[in-house]
């Protein structure tokens, strides 16, 4: 056996063994197939890589059990760092995938495995909030978002955000507290603000482009919608624009693109279980040069989602339009428009 690059699929439908050497599929199960093996196969043709057509051999990483199971069965997530075994390959008509749309799935630990998994709506204005309450604060300060490691921060703040942000008077509290509470719901949201799928593209782009501007400039284009599900585009939106106003003018906080995304990096790319995952410091670097391209000027922005008192973004290639009902973070609909 031997480390080599794999691929990682989730599974559509519940498949039974017909044969000793098949693999029993559930909805939602993760099966990784090595690269290669499928390469070499004599039935492969371009492009069965993200859409098989024949049979796959692999590891069920639920199970841990290997076998043979139809692609037309499950879609394509990413690529992986898998040990290979020698699979045989023998010729065997496909099974028709099931009549219908394949069901929701939800055997017990799955959920995580999404690759859009169900994201906070009150994630986006809850954000909003505490970056109008710490830019109103003020960000001059030294040590800003650079709290000691292991620094509890304001556990009352803390529960508020988590059970109702809309009420929270965040002129109690200061700069370095709203910076930490960000921090930490940040670390808190319950899915990674980059599918799967599509995170590992931004990784294997990052790694392929050396300059930083035009490494910003490809990430813009993978992470926008629909690529980047709406919500996590307009919450990343909200981020990568404070973090623009943050290296602008002369603050004492000399924070800079690179040092922000050694800050954040980590936080705002964490992968899910399916992806590969990368060093902190590739992290860092797709986050600075989405910072450094055009100083985030055209990243997605929302100019219809802001708070009272918030100032709209002067310079935007991309907007949103949202129809808001409150100020709790549920929406009645949400559409982009190009421009």
């Amino acid at each position: 056996m031997a480390s080599s690059d794999g691929l990682q699929y989730r599974a559509l439908y519940e498949y039974q063994k017909d044969r000793e050497e098949d693999l029993a599929l559930c909805p939602g199960d993760v099966l990784t197939v090595s690269r290669a093996g499928l390469l070499s196969s004599p039935d492969y043709k371009d492009g069965d890589e993200r859409s098989p057509q024949g049979w796959l051999h692999g590891l069920n990483e639920r199970t841990k059990e290997r076998g043979d199971f139809p692609g037309t069965y499950v879609e394509y997530l990413g690529p992986a760092r898998i040990v290979t075994a020698t699979a045989k390959t023998r010729p065997r008509p496909l099974p028709p995938p099931p009549a219908g749309t394949p069901a929701p799935w939800g055997l017990p630990g799955q959920a995580e495995l999404t690759e859009h998994p169900n994201f906070p709506e009150q994630a986006l204005p809850t954000v909003a909030r505490l970056i109008e309450a710490l830019e109103k604060q003020g960000v001059d300060s030294e040590v800003l978002y650079r709290s000691a490691p292991g620094a509890l921060g304001d556990a009352e703040l803390k529960q508020a955000l988590l059970a109702d942000a809309s009420a929270v008077d965040m002129d109690l509290y200061d700069a370095q507290t709203l910076a930490e509470a960000l921090k930490w719901y940040l670390q808190e949201l319950p899915s990674p603000l980059i599918p799967p799928a599509l995170y590992s593209d931004l990784v294997h782009m990052a790694q392929e482009t050396p300059g930083l501007e035009e490494c910003g400039q490809r990430a813009r284009a993978l992470l926008a919608p629909p690529a980047l599900p709406q919500p996590q585009a307009l919450l990343l939106c909200q981020l990568t624009r404070h973090f623009c106003r943050l290296c602008q003018g002369t603050h004492r906080s000399h924070l800079s693109p690179r040092l922000l995304g050694e800050l954040f990096g980590e936080l705002l790319l964490r992968p899910a279980a399916a992806s590969t995952e990368a060093s902190p410091e590739l992290h860092a670097r797709i986050l600075e040069s989405l910072i450094v391209a055009g100083e985030v000027a055209e990243v997605p922005a929302a100019p219809e989602f802001l708070l009272p008192g918030m100032v709209p973004p002067s310079n935007r290639c991309w907007q949103f339009s949202l129809k808001v009902t409150k100020w709790d973070g549920s929406r009645a609909g949400m559409r982009p428009r190009f421009s």
